[in-house]
């Protein structure tokens, strides 16, 4: 064959290859189910809000939201998004009539609309907060299918804040974010308790913490009630050439601390003030540190779910989701009678097809002492581990620590669910 054939053959072989796989996306185009799309990006979101109100208001919200994009998406006419407190009824969503045989692109533009609507009504960084929110409540399957239909939530998140900064945060070095965290804390302390309570409280976290954290051993705090024109901290050495993420463990920390602090003192709502009052460029560095602010406040049970819906989705990636819930069922029988807090944790064993949807976990358990609900928790995580084997064992708490992020980890500590002693005991038995 001479080479212009060879050119030939090759070039209708790519043709034919791109057919191919045009055709097949097409066709998984026109397959996926959209309504059940729509449903969870809806249901998403209501959870999202609802968090930091009521499902009442959430639902109050987005019923607005949708009757103001009626003009623009016709099949919004079909949705209705019921008032929980009069109905009393689980599933607040109602869909009144079959919307798959909306285009596929049409989701996409609702979706994009949807959540460019919500974050426009929202403040400086809570905008880039509620985006990662959404990221970190669906799926992955879900997030790859809205790329698929153009809606990235990764380059929305970073078009939110490239759209409305001109300034560049990958400059800021570790020294410069510990300055302006702790001047932060120092101002909404000194604004809420007065000076000498927002001293005293930096210096005491920074003292108290100072034999964990290598870093605040850097760190000194400097006593700005009697010296003027001076940063409330100063650095013993160069904290410049730590790991980023390593600081941004220390800063999760000390907003934790802080919070928990004002809480059992009964004052002001400091997550709230915290994000009301960051900038931009701060907002999106934290983040790439691994901060993350919106899980300082989160309830015990908002917690679980979350942690438990990783569980499965760590178990997913190796079986199906409804395997997942199966094994993660199983699991809870065997340690179920031991641990009075698992009784808010039920898995419906004929619903196993339905995946995470077949796990339910009541309100209630925000009642219960975090350490018991932690000491059950810790338990099941541990049998689940141990049931998988030796190699496929590490594997799953390697996953299930990396995809549920230092903020998530440092919360589920506070309740003594500790990953890492589960490992060390693992190790020792393998």
């Amino acid at each position: 064959m001479d080479i212009i054939s060879k050119k030939r053959n090759k070039i209708t072989y790519q043709k034919k290859e791109h057919k191919d796989k045009s055709f097949r996306y097409g066709l998984w185009m026109a397959e996926f189910d959209k309504q059940k799309l729509i449903e969870d990006v809806l249901q998403t979101i209501i959870n999202i809000i609802s968090r930091r109100t009521s499902e009442t208001y959430a639902a109050m919200v987005m019923n607005r939201i949708i009757r103001k994009m009626h003009e623009k998406h016709s099949f919004l006419k079909n949705i209705e998004i019921k008032n929980p407190q009069i109905s009393e009824i689980i599933e607040i969503i109602e869909i009144k009539s079959d919307l798959n045989n909306i285009q596929s692109e049409e989701v996409g533009k609702f979706t994009i609309n949807l959540i460019n609507e919500i974050t426009g009504s929202l403040g400086s960084s809570a905008g880039y907060y509620f985006i990662k929110e959404i990221k970190e409540e669906i799926s992955s399957e879900t997030e790859l299918l809205l790329k698929n239909l153009g809606v990235d939530l990764d380059m929305m998140q970073l078009e939110y804040f490239t759209g409305k900064s001109g300034k560049h945060e990958d400059i800021l070095t570790n020294s410069d974010v510990l300055k302006y965290v702790f001047k932060l804390l120092f101002d909404i302390l000194e604004l809420e308790q007065g000076m000498d309570f927002a001293y005293k409280t930096i210096d005491e976290i920074v003292r108290r913490f100072s034999t964990k954290y290598n870093i605040l051993n850097s760190i000194k705090v400097n006593d700005i009630r009697t010296v003027h024109d001076i940063d409330i901290i100063s650095f013993k050495s160069d904290v410049n050439s730590l790991e980023s993420d390593e600081v941004g463990d220390v800063i999760q920390k000390i907003f934790q601390v802080t919070n928990n602090y004002l809480i059992d003192k009964d004052t002001f709502t400091f997550v709230e003030t915290l994000q009301a009052k960051i900038d931009k460029d701060h907002a999106v560095k934290l983040t790439e540190m691994g901060v993350n602010i919106n899980a300082i406040s989160l309830e015990q049970g908002l917690i679980i779910k979350r942690l438990i819906k990783t569980l499965v989705e760590v178990l997913s990636d190796t079986s199906s989701e409804n395997y997942a819930v199966m094994t993660l069922d199983n699991n809870l029988r065997e340690v179920y009678t031991k641990y009075d807090a698992l009784k808010y944790i039920s898995i419906d064993s004929s619903k196993y097809s339905d995946g995470i949807n077949a796990v339910s976990i009541s309100s209630d358990i925000d009642s219960a002492r975090p350490s018991e609900v932690g000491k059950g928790i810790q338990k099941l995580i541990e049998k689940v581990t141990f049931s998988l084997g030796e190699e496929a064992g590490k594997n799953f708490l390697n996953k299930l620590k990396k995809r549920l992020g230092k903020a998530y980890l440092l919360r589920i500590e506070e309740m003594g669910i500790n990953l890492y002693i589960i490992e060390l005991r693992y190790n020792v038995m393998w």
